[in-house]
This record gives structure tokens, sequence and C-alpha cells, in this order.
């Protein structure tokens, strides 16, 4: 029979609160001329106000844990000065991706085999692995219509995190060349599309970073401010892992994005907050200004699609607007087709004599309805008149449900978040490691990896290796635990076996470091093969 609509649960309503907050910046987004939105602060002001200012804190300079020094002027080819095109920009590496390239070229002058490794491609593991990540993110939103919250939070949690980590990192591969091949003619005819298509289902997505915000980062990780992002007249976001960082780490340079000489971004509002020592505080404000800063983004995605523009970025060219306003709208769609399924796909007994009931019945294999039917219902599946089919799934019609927005947020916020494993390794990516604790050392690593067994491994898809893949970008992730065990402790690890991932994430959070050692004095040396 036809159910009754379900009432709206309290957290639509704290949703419907950011709806607001968010109009009204949007509404002055509209209203403010591009250069007034990207008007630069004096010389003698470091830091942008809040739109929340707090007269305690505001007053307070931040220190970080560590007293590093500055960085020599000398030491980057950047300048932030400077409005770099993106031809150039490709021509110029950071101080932190020359790093990088330095130990790529020690590691290969010293092992040769390596060259194999990365002459190898992922499609026949990848792709598979891409359409059951995304078939199982399709089923669990429509599933998720008639779980209750806590079971969608603990789907999410568990196998929707994963799938989502595992699209991240395949859509990584994927762009990277990895998968089809490093300039390969099949790369450069298709990739674009995997990494369009293979973005759906998601809540926010990871398409708009890995699109303009990726390759950017590998270039120029470490240089820009979190206000660049926003202001930069180019396709690229100059750095797209500052739109992340902000949350939870020091970070040099102007806030942003910047109304009429206002930051208004949530991740450095929140981060005011921090005390230092306190990890327990700092990861509910780490938590809560991420989950608050994607509802944001959600909404804002809602407004794209409908003006055609994210006035967020207002210098952008048209072409950028337009390739954000068509997946937003492809997005916005996928999502309205899961909310309604999710709403429709109900057990049904068929009804009591005499009971009108609309619905259309979806013959399913038996094996998949007795497998799902008791996480959604207790009632007596219907028989199906398929002689191979012993239940069937019904949809009853003109119903909806919010609940896939809730799951597809969660999956892909949730495994970035503590007490989540894999938060452990997002939060360490790029901080700030020193070779040893002594007073006065100032070779600093600018990245980091998480090694805590195979199991880990297998379930972020090799996602903690992050220096591995920092030192060769198009190494397939099949072959980075590969790459560890060749080039050895002289590179990776130190000897360590296995982390202790929450003792990582405790340290991470009372003692929060720079930004991929970008306040730091130099970067830790690297030795050549033909070098004594």
């Amino acid at each position: 029979m036809l159910q009754n609509k379900q009432k709206h649960h309290p957290m639509l309503w704290m949703l419907y609160v950011v709806t607001i907050f968010l109009s009204v910046q949007q509404i002055r987004c509209f209203l403010f001329s591009p250069n007034t939105l990207t008007q630069k602060y004096p010389p003698t002001s470091n830091n942008p106000p809040l739109l929340f200012p707090n007269p305690m804190i505001n007053n307070i300079e931040r220190k970080s844990v560590r007293t590093f020094a500055s960085v020599p002027a000398s030491t980057s080819e950047y300048s932030n000065e400077n409005d770099i095109s993106v031809s150039k920009r490709k021509s110029k590496l950071s101080v932190v991706a020359k790093w990088h390239a330095n130990r790529r070229r020690a590691m290969i002058q010293k092992h040769p085999e390596i060259k194999d490794l990365e002459n190898t491609r992922s499609l026949f593991i990848t792709l598979p692995l891409l359409m059951i990540a995304n078939t199982s993110l399709t089923l669990g939103s429509i599933v998720s219509g008639n779980l209750s919250i806590p079971l969608i939070v603990m789907m999410a949690f568990g196998v929707g995190s994963m799938f989502s980590l595992w699209q991240l990192q395949i859509l990584h591969e994927c762009l990277h060349g990895s998968m089809l091949g490093t300039g390969t003619k099949l790369h450069r005819k298709i990739h674009k599309l995997i990494l369009f298509l293979g973005s759906f289902p998601s809540a926010f997505g990871y398409w708009l970073y890995l699109q303009y915000g990726h390759m950017s980062h590998h270039r120029s990780v470490g240089v820009h401010s979190l206000n660049d992002a926003f202001t930069s007249e180019s396709m690229d976001l100059a750095d797209g892992d500052v739109l992340f960082v902000n949350h939870r780490m020091d970070m040099k340079g102007e806030s942003g994005p910047q109304i009429n000489g206002v930051a208004i971004s949530v991740g450095r509002f929140f981060y005011q907050f921090w005390k230092e020592g306190a990890h327990i505080r700092n990861a509910l404000l780490f938590s809560t200004s991420f989950l608050l800063e994607r509802c944001m983004l959600m909404y804002n995605d809602v407004v794209v699609a409908i003006m055609g523009k994210n006035f967020f970025f207002p210098n952008k060219p048209k072409e950028f607007h337009d390739h954000v306003s068509l997946y937003t709208r492809v997005g916005l769609s996928v999502r309205i087709v899961l909310c309604i399924l999710a709403g429709t796909f109900v057990i049904s007994n068929g009804g009591a004599p005499g009971d009108i009931v609309n619905t259309i019945s979806l013959p399913l294999p038996s094996f998949l309805t007795n497998l799902i039917a008791p996480a959604i219902s207790s009632t007596t599946p219907v028989t199906s008149s398929y002689p191979f089919l012993s239940n069937a799934i019904s949809m009853t019609s003109f119903y909806w449900s919010w609940k896939p927005i809730l799951f597809l947020m969660l999956s892909e916020t949730l495994w970035s978040l503590p007490p989540h494993p894999a938060c452990a390794m997002f939060i360490t990516n790029h901080g700030s490691k020193y070779d040893d604790e002594s007073e006065g050392n100032s070779n600093c690593q600018p990245s980091g990896s998480t090694y805590a067994g195979k199991l880990y491994s297998m379930f972020t898809l090799g996602t903690n290796y992050h220096v591995e893949h920092h030192d060769f970008p198009t190494m397939p992730l099949h072959q980075l635990g590969k790459l560890k065990d060749i080039a050895g402790p002289d590179f990776y690890g130190n000897g360590r076996e296995i982390d202790d991932l929450g003792d990582i994430m405790k340290k991470a959070f009372a003692y929060p470091d720079f930004y991929a050692c970008s306040n730091a004095g130099d970067l830790t040396d690297i030795k050549y093969a033909d070098e004594n």
C-alpha cells in the first residue's frame, strides 16, 4: 500500500538553516563586482578579517608547535605577487615539486628497475573496481530510502566510505594516465569522459578538484594561499589541496574566498578555535567545519546548476563556468533520480484484498532480494511470477526520500574524519615532517605516507602511499607498494612496518603542522647516486 510521507528529520532543519545562510552569501557575491571581490589587503595586513570575528582570538597571533624559519625568497620560482599563465606554470615547479623530482631521479639512478613499474597500466584492475564502486554507491543510495538514520550512518562509515574513496582514487588514476597509459592515444581520447561520468553518483563529488585542482597541486604544492584558488584567472585552482588543508593546518597567505575584504572561509573560521594539545577538541572542530562546508557546497551546486556560474570564482573564464555548470546539472539530475527511486522502492506484501496499490514490479534475482530485504523491511517479500525468481521488489509511485543525499554526503566525508581509519592518511599527506626532533634541524619532508599493513592499503586502494605517488605521479596504484619495497628505507618508511593510526590522528590534531613545509627553512637533502 501507499505509505505516508515521512516527517522531516531534525538534521534537515539544520540543512535548511545552512541553505538560508549560504543564500545570503550568494546574493552578496552576485551583487558585488569582480573587482570588489578580488580586492587585496594592504601590505600591512597579514590576515583578512573573518566573517565571524572573535575579539579574544583575532588579536592573538597563532603560533605553530615548532618555530619555523621563513622560506628564503630564492628557494621558489613561483611568485604569489605575479599572475603566471597556465603555459608558464607548467614549466615552473615549486620547491616541493622539485624535491619530489629529485627523489625520483635519485631512486631511478639507484634502482633502474623502477622504470618498469612506471611503464605499466592499471586499466584491467581499476575499471572493474570503478564499476563496482559506483554500482555499490547507487544501490546503497536506493536502499537508504527505507533505512533509519543510524543505519545509514553505519553503512556510509563502512562500505560507503570505502567505495567513495575508491571512486576518488580510480578517477585520480585516470587523470594521471596510469589507468589508460600515460600519453597514449586511448588516454587522450577518453580519459576526460571517464573522469566525468565516473564521478557519479556523488553528493558534491571529486570532479572539480581532480579536473582543475589536482595537476596544478603537483606543480605548485606548498606555494599558493587559500585565496589564490578563488582569485586566479586561469582554468586551474592554483593548488587544489588548499581547499582541504585549510580546515586542519597552518597556512601562509590570505584566506579566502573574500567578499568586500572579508574572508568567509568555513575552515579557517573553525581553525582559529583550535587549541594546542587538545586533540579531541580540535578533531571535533575539524569534523564540524568539514561537514558544514560540504553541506554548503552541495547547496552551491544547485545555485551553479540554475545560474550557470560559480560566483565564488569570479575571475575564471567562461569555459570554466560552462564545464562546472554542466557537471552540477548532471549531478543534480542523478541525485533527483536516486531520491525518487529511494522513496519508491519498498518491500510489499501486495496489500490486503480491496486495497489500491500503485506499484511497479521490479524483478530481481532471489539471492539479491534475500540479501537486502531484511535491511529494508520485516514484511513478507512479494512472490514473483518468474520461474527463476523467488522475490521481487515493488515501487510505490510518487514518493520521495532525501536519504540518498545523506548517504552520499556521509560516504564522501566520513573517510576524511576521525575516527575513520582512512582519516590518518588524509590529514597527514602534506604535513611538515622532520628528519629528527633535535633543535635547530631545518630539514623538512613535505609529504607523508601511512603504512598500516596490506589490508589498509587495499581498503584505501593505495591512497596511503602519498609520498610514493608524488615521487612517481604516473605509476599505477597497484605498483606503489612494490616501489616502496624496492626503494627501501633509504627513501620510504625509515624502517617502519606498521603505523599506529590512532597515534597519527592524535598527534595531527593536537599539534597541527604547516602545510607542506611552507614555513620551513629547507627540505630534506637528497643525495644522488653519483655523489659521494
